[in-house]
């Protein structure tokens, strides 16, 4: 196994899930197995787990199966799986959603700091409402 991002890594392997779909597209998908279990481990069901996930990452969330659907997938070999879209963290959009998501991040951190310096502490939302830790507290 590996972690998700890994800089570590050369360019084209860094994200793995860019990396998994590289490999589909070229018919390589075997090489996501990990080295160690790839002679021990079923391959073929190996396989279906890889391109049921990435049938859930497809940019179009319509085309994404409910779980209902994934289980049986994954329990079912007579259920034939349909060609995965590219997924939806290698568009361009996904790149965006994922700084503006950073901004907001930074913006709450930025917000809570400040406000826990006071009497009442106060959680920022990313658009820009405060809370009361007691709700905070109360929906936890």
């Amino acid at each position: 196994g590996r972690k998700n991002t890994d800089y570590s890594l050369s360019p084209e392997m860094q994200m793995l899930l860019g990396w998994a779909w590289k490999l589909y597209k070229r018919g390589d998908i075997l090489q996501m197995i990990d080295s160690t279990i790839i002679e021990t481990c079923d391959q073929v069901q190996a396989l279906r787990w890889i391109h049921v996930g990435l049938l859930c990452t497809q940019s179009d969330s319509s085309l994404r199966p409910p779980m209902s659907t994934v289980i049986l997938m994954l329990s079912s070999h007579s259920v034939t799986l349909p060609d995965p879209k590219k997924p939806a963290f290698m568009n361009s959009r996904a790149s965006q959603n994922s700084k503006s998501t950073s901004s907001a991040h930074s913006h709450v951190s930025r917000k809570t700091k400040s406000s826990s310096s006071g009497s009442g502490l106060s959680h920022s939302h990313a658009s820009g409402t405060s809370t009361s830790s007691s709700v905070l507290s109360a929906s936890s």
